[in-house]
């Protein structure tokens, strides 16, 4: 269940740091406090930046959704993405403490950024996204995700691509298993080593034969 608590403020009464931090303590999943002033140099801004502070979100993340506009491929790598990736990600939410990010859509502050090393600290990254929520969830802040559901999303697929489900269900069965016999990826027309780190070495060809770069 997800909450959104709007509080007007003015003035500090010496009390109002232990009452506002009492609605950040609130036991919810996925909650919300929007504070506003008459003006910025009202004595309740100090109040709330410390609380910023003390409550610190270091990066925001948004699940998105797949779209077939046509044929066969495309049907079936959204039906992956809604049908599969989707539930296991909102699972995964409900189990543990989100620690990643997923790819399409991420936020977050310069400075949380470059506490991580920047973009050179994933840049060679083949999960890179996960990556990026993993490292900003180490620096101690939160990775919070944002669900934006569409409409069409919450409806059931249409009769007529019910035939896709075993035939999604066989492919997705056979490129698990065949990941598991190599280490080279294809990105942009470039071959990638992928090492047990997750790092991606580039393949560089001299003559007839290839060295890592």
């Amino acid at each position: 269940m997800s909450s959104v608590t709007i509080k007007p403020l003015r003035g500090d009464d010496g009390q109002l740091y232990e009452n506002l931090r009492s609605f950040c303590l609130q036991d919810y999943r996925s909650s919300e406090i929007v504070f506003g002033v008459r003006h910025l140099h009202d004595p309740a801004v100090a109040v709330v930046e410390r609380l910023r502070h003390e409550f610190r979100v270091g990066l925001v993340t948004c699940l998105y959704r797949g779209v077939a506009p046509y044929g066969v491929a495309y049907r079936l790598g959204a039906m992956f993405i809604n049908e599969w990736f989707w539930p296991g990600a909102l699972v995964g939410t409900h189990v543990e403490r989100l620690r990643h990010a997923f790819g399409a859509t991420n936020a977050c502050r310069r400075d949380t950024l470059r506490s991580i090393g920047g973009f050179e600290a994933v840049a060679d990254q083949l999960t890179d996204d996960y990556m990026l929520g993993w490292l900003v969830s180490g620096r101690g802040v939160r990775a919070v995700g944002r669900l934006v559901l569409y409409r069409s999303l919450g409806q059931p697929p249409p009769w007529s691509d019910t035939w896709l489900v075993p035939l999604r269900d066989l492919v997705s069965f056979v490129v698990g298993i065949l990941s598991f016999l190599g280490r080279t990826v294809r990105w942009d027309d470039e071959q990638f080593r992928v090492r047990r780190d997750g790092r991606l070495e580039r393949r560089v060809e001299t003559g007839n034969r290839q060295r890592l770069a």
